[in-house]
């Protein structure tokens, strides 16, 4: 991750996917003012996640989705990029899912202890 003048970790967002220009629009302002986070760009789901991750150099993608399995976008994301953290939102906006590459135990228990703080 890249690090911001106080030499913290600044996670740089990438919002993708089937979600609207107006839920897109929300997100964005959302996700944006919260401490150490970026928002890089927008993206595109396919074959163009993968470039708009690399243009945009981002760690994290805010993905739009229609359910709570893996799109297969992800899969080749994965393979290119490996050190990215896929949030996928539902189209409601009420609903998420995680996925992660190669998830250790360490990471696996990070994850726990990150999303159990934001309750």
């Amino acid at each position: 991750m890249e690090s911001d003048v106080a030499g913290t970790s600044q996670i740089r967002l990438l919002i993708a996917g089937p979600t609207t220009g107006m839920l897109r629009d929300i997100l964005a302002r959302v996700v944006g003012t919260g401490d150490g986070i970026r928002v890089v760009g927008n993206g595109e789901t396919g074959e163009d996640l993968v470039g708009s991750v690399r243009r945009h150099a981002a760690n994290v993608v805010l993905l739009g989705i229609d359910d709570s399995e893996l799109p297969a976008a992800c899969r080749d994301l994965f393979k290119q990029c490996a050190d990215v953290i896929v949030v996928g939102i539902a189209a409601d906006g009420r609903r998420a899912s995680v996925f992660a590459n190669d998830l250790s135990p360490t990471r696996l228990m990070e994850t726990i202890r990150l999303f159990r703080r934001s309750q």
